[in-house]
């Protein structure tokens, strides 16, 4: 088994060695960083909200320099959470905001359909399009969101289809999520497969450690970045409480609050992650693979 084989074993099946630690946020598979540089090294990457003093530390808690035989890097990264192109706009066009009604506003990601081309969606995360899990199947989406001036007379732009619940964590428990996503149907002549400041997806690939990656959405538009780690595990804040999730893309800062939902894309135009948590020094997305799969739909 490769190095990094091995690290993403690790990352999915060690979390819970971590992930009850006080301040840690999450692993993941990446580079190692030395004096503010990324190396050649691979790492198991620790991801903290703060980085403490070693007195404030509980000495049970401390990272070892190595995890069976896996160097370790301590990143800081700040509290991470659920995260503007606002104008109406029809046909609508990825990147562009939308929100279920009596919630915000976060950003559509692209077209999808099923997989017999006969329904049409649209695609952006559980918490825009369900309001985590409290919006019932049917609840009208608007564009542009609520929070930017959507309204149920003029500006339904479909209604809630699907999405995969998140679980979220309790005392003594933290079940695994694997994606923050869900659909909306949609007429045909309401969408179109062009993503806002950058063109047509031109279809799917994994996301890898140094891919150049980029994204349109409501808040910061056009961003421009790099993945940075893959297979993490980390805990994400919620409105609803704190949720795990696990297998997930890491890229450097590309995305404010309200650009959740919004797709990454390689300099092909191949997605490769849905947007959906972030911090200040880092974005969070689901492969899309996993999107894709659970949700039983396939990107127009």
């Amino acid at each position: 088994m490769s190095d990094n084989d091995f690290i993403a074993k690790v990352c999915n099946y060690d979390f819970k060695n971590f992930i009850n630690y006080n301040n840690v946020l999450g692993i993941a598979k990446g580079k190692k960083i030395k004096n503010g540089i990324y190396t050649s090294d691979n790492c198991l990457t620790i991801f903290v909200e703060k980085k403490l003093p070693s007195n404030l530390l509980n000495k049970n808690e401390f990272i070892p320099s190595l995890y069976k035989g896996i160097k370790t890097d301590v990143v800081e990264t700040g509290k991470i959470s659920s995260l503007s192109l606002i104008s109406r706009n029809r046909p609508v066009i990825g990147g562009y905001s939308a929100g279920v009604i009596g919630s915000t506003a976060g950003t559509i990601g692209c077209t999808a359909t099923n997989e017999n081309s006969t329904e049409y969606y649209l695609l952006s995360n559980n918490h825009v399009f369900a309001n985590e899990n409290r919006a019932k199947i049917g609840t009208p989406i608007l564009q542009p969101g609520p929070y930017d001036g959507g309204n149920i007379e003029n500006d339904i732009i479909g209604y809630l289809a699907d999405y995969e619940p998140i679980s979220f964590s309790t005392s003594n428990r933290s079940p695994k999520n694997y994606i923050d996503a869900a659909i909306a149907l949609c007429d045909y002549n309401d969408i179109s497969n062009i993503i806002a400041l950058q063109g047509a997806i031109t279809g799917t690939t994994h996301g890898r450690v140094g891919m150049k990656v980029k994204k349109t959405g409501r808040t910061t538009e056009f961003t421009t970045g790099k993945i940075l780690y893959t297979n993490a595990s980390l805990m994400i804040a919620y409105e609803g409480g704190y949720a795990l999730f696990v297998n997930q893309i890491i890229t450097n800062a590309m995305s404010e609050s309200g650009d959740s939902g919004s797709i990454l894309l390689n300099n092909s135009n191949k997605a490769v992650g849905l947007l959906f948590a972030g911090s200040n020094s880092y974005s969070i997305f689901n492969p899309i693979s996993a999107v894709l799969k659970t949700l039983n739909i396939k990107l127009l």
